[in-house]
């Protein structure tokens, strides 16, 4: 693995970012102006004067690849190279196919395509999707699981399930009959903290477009199924844990991460009540999960 010599101080990176997520405050530099912040990223930006855990810097130069790294993940928009310490990943434009920009995930450093950034890295958004922010928190000892996630008096309850199930309509029923708050319609950022599971939002929710940045204690994770009519149940340790862990975001070709999360999902399922809720889009299904759930505390 080779780079080119240059290197750029501090004050060259023009541009700063930052953002706390998860109880993590991410900091991110870079020299060039982006067309748009989403507005996903409002509610998490942090203070500047917080002191930052993780710092990522992108830096305009290429990675010329040497041939005795081996290749571990290839995708059309993805390629994942093992090296000593850590990975690097490289990424192809899926508008102008061409390679664009290398994470090195051991030293959080961005190297990008000078001329492709004008094409590409645009938006937060595809500078999020560089940095690797599932590795990120899998280092901290979080996991991200693919859930609606809701206040509901002051504790969360977790929807999960593959897309399509329900989840955002269980959510939404929810906050029809019960007044609760939904804080992301897709994504949930999960750790122990304290002795204590707390659920934490994220700016990135799918479709739903709603990401707001609250922490609040799990109260109950509910596994999602279609039914024809209305039935709950404990889940088993082995039916959650397969169930969680294959709806958790977690890099396979990282054998240090999958073992992380594995251990955390293990642990999470015997500290936190996991439901199978079978279910119709009714006020019903809100009733019995509410039940269940009180008469488990």
């Amino acid at each position: 693995m080779c780079y080119k010599t240059q290197k750029y101080t501090i004050e060259e990176l023009l541009y700063m970012k930052k953002y706390n997520i998860a109880g993590i405050t991410f900091k991110i530099d870079f020299n060039f102006k982006l067309k748009k912040e989403e507005e996903a990223f409002f509610e998490f930006k942090s203070d500047k004067n917080m002191n930052a855990k993780e710092v990522f810097k992108l830096i305009p130069q290429k990675w010329e690849n040497s041939n005795d790294l081996l290749k571990v993940q290839e995708t059309p928009i993805l390629s994942v190279y093992k090296k000593n310490e850590g990975y690097i990943r490289e990424f192809t434009s899926i508008y102008t196919n061409k390679k664009y920009a290398w994470l090195d995930e051991d030293k959080n450093i961005v190297y990008y395509d000078n001329v492709q950034q004008k094409k590409v890295l645009t938006h937060m958004f595809c500078i999020m999707e560089l940095i690797g922010i599932e590795h990120t928190l899998c280092k901290h000892k979080t996991f991200m699981l693919h859930s609606s996630y809701i206040n509901y008096n002051g504790d969360a309850i977790l929807f999960s399930g593959p897309s399509g199930i329900g989840k955002s309509t269980q959510a939404d029923l929810w906050q029809e009959y019960e007044g609760a708050e939904i804080i992301n319609g897709d994504r949930t950022a999960i750790s122990k903290n304290l002795g204590n599971w707390h659920a934490y939002g994220l700016p990135f929710a799918g479709s739903s477009k709603i990401y707001k940045n609250k922490t609040l204690p799990i109260k109950a994770v509910v596994i999602l199924k279609q039914g024809k009519e209305n039935c709950i149940r404990k889940a088993k340790l082995m039916e959650a844990f397969k169930t969680l862990y294959s709806e958790t975001t977690v890099n396979s070709w990282n054998k240090k991460d999958v073992e992380t999360i594995i251990e955390l999902v293990e642990n999470f399922i015997k500290e936190v009540p996991i439901y199978v809720l079978s279910c119709l889009p009714n006020q019903e299904a809100v009733d019995l999960l509410k039940k269940e759930i009180e008469r488990g505390e």
